[in-house]
């Protein structure tokens, strides 16, 4: 499949007040292709959510790009002026954020914040019956009456305005969403089921998607590439099989023991000792060398490239060829064997 979305060493910095800055993003590379899912996955504080809005180019004012592209349809996005980058949002990407809680208008009906993205963008420029209409057909695909259209945010449950939510990220026809951590304080009935939509809706419009969560179950569940985050930087990359298969760098196979298991022997969970590293103060060499039990002096002596393991799995880790131990050994691990069959 086509590349729609492709990140080339993408560098992003916030300003924190001092002479140092954050590096939030260092070096990002990432490929989407057009009607797939990619899942971006790690720690709070490893970039993800910045991640995010670099793509969009919604950063705060405190926040720059200071290096790499970022191309959308074979058109690089850093530089594009504001009203460029306006006319591109919800037209072709569009984002699903964090918190449906607080994403809603609490003053307006779900119906005029539905229709508001096509009556304003200029490319889609819908008349208020076409919106209306399309909002309909949209609140349907993700399972929500024609009622919803006119009640209030506060007369939904936390499902239901997370599903109205995605019905308005689709509201304008995008290649992409992004979808920011979409079924954060939902109980787990309502994660699977917002989880299904997304899946059903790329799978019927060909919309790609970009799912970023700290919960590698969800990323199993919904999507057929992984991106894993660590101090700014992506540490490893593939085919979800493949990674799942065989991971490769340390801190991937961490995360995989830290999940729990409903199967086999029972198994104590393993947790990652440690603190994530200071983005003012990056460590040098490998960012995961001081919590890895792995690390040897050639770790922190330099920055670690980037390597092709095999196909498109990538990593970071000077050590990637030896044969760690079976991932059924490490305790917890054996929670991710179910990944999802090939399409």
């Amino acid at each position: 499949m086509a590349t729609i979305l492709a990140l080339k060493g993408v560098a992003m910095h916030y300003n924190a007040g001092s002479p140092a800055a954050v590096a939030a993003l260092d070096g990002v590379d990432l490929d989407l292709e057009g009607g797939r899912a990619l899942g971006v996955v790690g720690e709070s504080g490893c970039g993800k959510s910045s991640l995010a809005l670099t793509i969009m180019q919604t950063l705060p004012r405190r926040a720059r790009i200071v290096g790499g592209s970022i191309s959308l349809e074979g058109r690089d996005l850093v530089g594009l002026p504001e009203a460029e980058l306006e006319a591109m949002r919800w037209t072709r990407i569009s984002m699903i954020f964090q918190g449906a809680m607080n994403a809603l208008n609490p003053v307006q009906t779900i119906g005029r914040q539905l229709i508001e993205p096509a009556l304003r963008t200029r490319a889609q420029r819908l008349g208020q019956e076409a919106a209306k209409a399309r909002a309909l057909d949209l609140l349907r695909r993700v399972d929500l009456t024609d009622e919803i259209y006119r009640r209030f945010p506060h007369e939904l449950s936390g499902g239901m305005k997370q599903r109205a939510i995605i019905a308005m990220s689709l509201m304008c026809n995008p290649a992409i969403i992004i979808a920011d951590e979409p079924t954060t304080a939902l109980d787990v009935v309502a994660q699977d089921r917002v989880l299904a939509q997304l899946d059903q809706i790329r799978a019927a419009l060909g919309t790609s998607v970009i799912l970023i969560s700290h919960d590698i179950a969800v990323i199993v569940e919904t999507c057929d590439t992984i991106a894993v985050m660590y101090g700014g930087q992506i540490i490893e990359a593939g085919d979800i099989r493949e990674v799942f298969a065989r991971p490769r760098h340390p801190y991937t196979r961490m995360l995989f023991g830290s999940v729990p298991s409903l199967r086999g022997a029972r198994k104590p969970l393993a947790g990652i000792g440690g603190e994530p590293p200071d983005l003012m103060r990056p460590p040098p060499g490998c960012r995961f060398a001081p919590r890895c039990e792995f690390r040897i002096p050639a770790c922190t002596a330099a920055a670690v490239p980037e390597v092709a393991v095999s196909g498109r799995h990538r990593v970071r880790c000077i050590r990637f060829e030896e044969a760690w131990p079976p991932l059924h050994d490490v305790p917890g691990g054996t929670a991710l064997d179910s990944v999802r069959p090939e399409r």
